[in-house]
């Protein structure tokens, strides 16, 4: 089993808790708002593979973030 990068964890546990905490929208809705599939949703809040930065800027956008604001806000 491959590991998962510790960066790729912290993000999606950032954007879990942002659509969860803050935004209350489900993992569907959110994933659907996106333009990607669900389970694909899953898998990037589970950490388990590293998005693009191109995906990662359409998913902070509809937390209602540029990428510096995200960013910043997963510290070190």
């Amino acid at each position: 089993m491959k590991e998962k990068s510790a960066l790729a964890v912290k993000i999606g546990a950032e954007v879990r808790r942002r659509r969860r905490d803050e935004r209350g929208r489900s993992q569907e809705d959110f994933a659907d708002d996106c333009g990607i599939a669900r389970a694909y949703m899953g898998v990037i809040e589970r950490g388990e593979t590293v998005i693009s930065v191109d995906m990662a800027k359409r998913i902070v956008a509809k937390l209602g973030l540029t990428l510096g604001e995200f960013f910043a806000g997963l510290g070190e």
